[in-house]
């Protein structure tokens, strides 16, 4: 890999101001070690691009690297950033077998684990460095570079990889121009876990090889690796050692929390307390002395009230646009559908029928019943009249006249086809007007109820069904109306037709002998003859208006299963909240988080959304037909709007003011403070606070309060929202911390022994403390 492969990883602009961050190398050794590196990279976000921050880590657990590869965007590690270290299988060290068994045990050598990874042997931890040595030497030398960094090398020392090569990447670091080398070794106990006694014997052997070169007169000799320089050194590995006990038998959460912790304490080792803790570190440092009887490690202990605003942000607005996506569904808070009631238009029959008939009586100049009594009354019909050579018969004449007005009864249609009267054409090109007007009325009284809460979606398809009952009984009726006079005209057409008149009846039922007069049967003709044009009509009104009530249903519920499909989009969870609401300030920002996903707050953002995105579409229906890619990029809009939201309500928000909210400041202050302790404590129970606080009033007062409580504590005065205290610990001895990592346990130490990376070195024994009982060798 080129340099310019490498560094072109590091020249992305940073998404935030970084020119507090100080040029820093984190080297990560192990499994544990990737953890902190990848909570590290998220702490940091887009910043760690820069080239001011370099990460790498190693590891025999290829697993290990590929999760780090493949985690989330924001805490994912580079190809760059990774280095894997495989062991070989035993055969494969025939040719240089004389050379490593210099130092390595013939046991461990001819005993490789089938994986080829440590298996928390740490002696196979250093054949893995020495086995790729070179390789190691080259991405150091990237990493570091020629700008003098300050270096942390972070390693479980409870495992094989990281407490096998530690030392050795130390001293290979100390071969490049650096500011400075601290060392975090880290320990823990895992609940239920049979490997927790070889978990504490590795830390012991940790120890007492670091404690054998942190003497100033012991002497590391180099052995077979080229990246070091040949014969011995005497320099310590670490200019800094700090031993972080996370605690025993930790369950995952627990793990993942010390892991969180650890990448909050480098973050602030690289930004706003950088140069304090740097300082510190400096006049506190313990100089090499040969012989001296005790080498002394650093601990620290850290609480943090975290206000990350990007994190929640992000979350919850994620939350926001998943509980808009249920409101737009219509869904409630327990997730049922509210009750409505949806009444049917205001309109029946009778109404369509006379606006049908203001239509014809217009298009017959202003009365249909005038018009048809001068179709009617002529001198023709005014006398006795027999046409006998008219082959329409004797009212052949008056039905022509007729007919020309109200058009071809049904009986003529197939034999006798015509164009539409002026009445026809008056009535179609009105009714299908009357028909979208009514159409149009009824689907934008539906679509209306999309946007209203609480129905939205459920409402407008309740609406449909409501509307589509009700036109499809004004229909049916229509029908039979329909039905009706047809029948009715067609029996007079067929009387008039013949020449003949129906008879009238008497009072009492019984048919008389004189008929009805011509005049009065070819008007009531007439009058059927429109009806049945007006509910012709009237059908087809009603069917106009139904397909589109049905269309608009049809688009409801693609409407509705795209919205079913947008809820997918969103993975409301609890991440960014914090892990235990009676902590601090937490419950505060708990209260401050839960207004989010409150009517008013989602009030808000739907009409801020339909202002402007919904709006440019048509509102929300407008995207019942839009495409799979067009949903998902409203679902990205409907983020950016809600992000922003959550943003602008956080602009006065900071842990030191939720602090605040608790109550007067002593009591919550002074347990955050005593969370800060760490869990090695040196003798004497000294211990240095430092408090990183917020800018703002609240901040201010958290700082008088610190200084009266702890008069010596370096406040440091922080661009982010978060109140963090750290406590340093800096006299622990080493053999009395080593003792009570093994709880005091003699097995465990000798333990430790058989786990030694070397065979060539004459290993310092560790002092062991009054009662602790060595057994075994």
């Amino acid at each position: 890999m080129s340099e310019a492969q490498f560094d072109q990883h590091y020249v992305k602009p940073p998404a935030a101001d970084t020119s507090d961050i100080r040029p820093t190398v984190f080297i990560g050794l192990g499994g544990m070690a990737s953890g902190v590196l990848r909570q590290l990279r998220k702490r940091f976000g887009e910043s760690s691009l820069v080239g001011d921050l370099r990460f790498l880590a190693l590891d025999t657990d290829s697993g290990d690297l590929r999760a780090a590869e493949t985690a989330p965007a924001a805490e994912r590690l580079l190809p760059v950033e990774t280095l894997h270290l495989p062991l070989r299988k035993p055969a494969e060290y025939r040719s240089s077998s004389d050379e490593i068994l210099r130092w390595l045990g013939r046991r461990w050598l001819y005993n490789i684990p089938r994986s080829l990874h440590t298996e928390g042997l740490r002696p196979l931890g250093r054949l893995a460095f020495v086995d790729h040595r070179l390789a190691i030497a080259e991405r150091l030398h990237r990493a570091i570079g020629d700008g003098a960094p300050r270096v942390f090398v972070i390693a479980s020392i409870d495992g094989g990889a990281g407490g096998g090569m530690l030392l050795d990447v130390a001293y290979a670091i100390r071969q490049a121009p650096t500011d400075s080398v601290c060392g975090l070794m880290l320990h823990a106990t895992l609940a239920r876990s049979p490997a927790n006694d070889l978990r504490k014997a590795n830390a012991y052997a940790t120890l007492t090889e670091l404690n054998h070169f942190m003497r100033g007169g012991a002497a590391f000799h180099t052995g077979p690796v080229e990246v070091l320089p040949a014969g011995d050194v005497s320099s310590p590995p670490f200019d800094d050692a700090y031993l972080i006990d996370l605690g025993q038998e930790l369950c995952d959460a627990e793990l993942d929390h010390g892991i969180r912790q650890i990448a909050e304490y480098l973050f602030l080792s690289a930004t706003s307390c950088a140069a304090v803790l740097d300082g510190f570190r400096q006049s506190t440092r313990q100089q090499p002395a040969a012989g001296h009887p005790a080498v002394r490690l650093r601990s620290f202990g850290l609480h943090a009230i975290r206000v990350d605003k990007q994190a929640i942000a992000a979350a919850e607005a994620d939350r926001l646009c998943l509980r808009l996506a249920q409101t737009w569904l219509g869904e409630s808070e327990d997730g049922s559908a509210p009750p409505l009631r949806i009444q049917p238009p205001d309109f029946g029959l009778d109404d369509l029928a006379k606006r049908v008939q203001a239509i014809a009586n217009k298009a017959l100049g202003g009365s249909a019943e005038t018009h048809f009594r001068g179709l009617v009354i002529t001198e023709t019909t005014r006398s006795t009249l027999s046409r006998d050579d008219d082959p329409a018969g004797r009212f052949g004449e008056e039905l022509r006249r007729i007919h020309g007005v109200l058009g071809l009864p049904a009986v003529l249609e197939a034999s006798q086809p015509s164009q539409l009267t002026r009445l026809e054409t008056a009535l179609r090109d009105s009714g299908q007007k009357l028909a979208t007007a009514l159409a149009n009325t009824l689907v934008d009284s539906i679509a209306a109820l999309v946007d209203q809460s609480p129905g939205r979606v459920p409402a407008a398809l309740a609406g449909a069904n409501v509307y589509q009952g009700h036109l499809r009984d004004l229909r049916q009726t229509a029908e039979e109306v329909l039905k009706r006079d047809q029948a009715e005209a067609t029996a007079l057409w067929s009387k008039l037709h013949r020449g003949e008149l129906p008879r009238q009846r008497s009072w009492f039922g019984r048919l008389g002998a004189a008929g009805i007069d011509p005049e009065t049967c070819l008007l009531d003709y007439c009058r059927l003859r429109l009806n049945v044009l007006v509910f012709q009509q009237l059908v087809s009104i009603v069917q106009e208006v139904s397909a589109q009530v049905a269309s608009l249903n049809n688009r409801l519920i693609k409407l509705r299963q795209a919205l079913q499909r947008l809820t997918s989009e969103f993975t409301a969870t609890d991440a960014a909240r914090p892990e235990n609401a009676s902590r601090d300030g937490s419950a505060s920002l708990v209260a401050e988080l839960d207004r989010f996903a409150g009517a008013e707050f989602l009030a808000e953002l739907d009409g801020s959304l339909g202002q402007t995105v919904l709006a440019a579409e048509g509102g929300l229906l407008g995207l019942a037909d839009a495409s799979p890619d067009r949903w998902r990029a409203l679902a990205r809009q409907m983020n950016e709007f809600a992000r922003e939201a959550v943003l602008s309500s956080l602009s006065g928000v900071d842990a030191a003011s939720l602090l605040l909210k608790q109550g007067p400041g002593g009591p919550q202050l002074a347990a955050a403070m005593a969370k800060a302790n760490a869990r090695l404590l040196p003798d004497d129970g000294e211990s240095h606070l430092f408090a990183v606080l917020p800018h703002g009033a609240a901040g201010e007062k958290i700082a008088t309060e610190v200084r009266e409580r702890s008069p010596n504590a370096s406040v440091i005065v922080s661009s982010d929202s978060d109140l963090v205290f750290v406590r340093e610990e800096d006299r622990i001895v080493l053999s009395d911390a080593a003792a009570a990592l093994v709880e005091g346990r003699g097995d465990c130490a000798a333990a430790a022994r058989r786990v030694l990376t070397r065979i060539d070195v004459s290993w310092t024994a560790l002092d062991s403390p009054p009662g602790m009982l060595l057994t075994g060798a």
